[in-house]
């Protein structure tokens, strides 16, 4: 694995963003909104594991 890199903290803070706007469509009742911030932080946190590892 490499370094932690900064295209790497970018997807952790939108993953982190993604996080918070499904506690907040939970919190509203929102539950499209919950869907697509799920797939939001999946993604991202998807993207931080291929850029650490290749």
């Amino acid at each position: 694995m490499k370094k932690f890199t900064t295209k790497a903290a970018i997807f952790l803070i939108l993953a982190v963003i993604g996080a918070v706007i499904a506690v907040y469509s939970i919190k509203i009742k929102n539950y499209t909104l919950l869907a697509v911030a799920i797939l939001f932080a999946a993604v991202s946190a998807d993207n931080i594991f291929c850029s650490l590892k290749g």
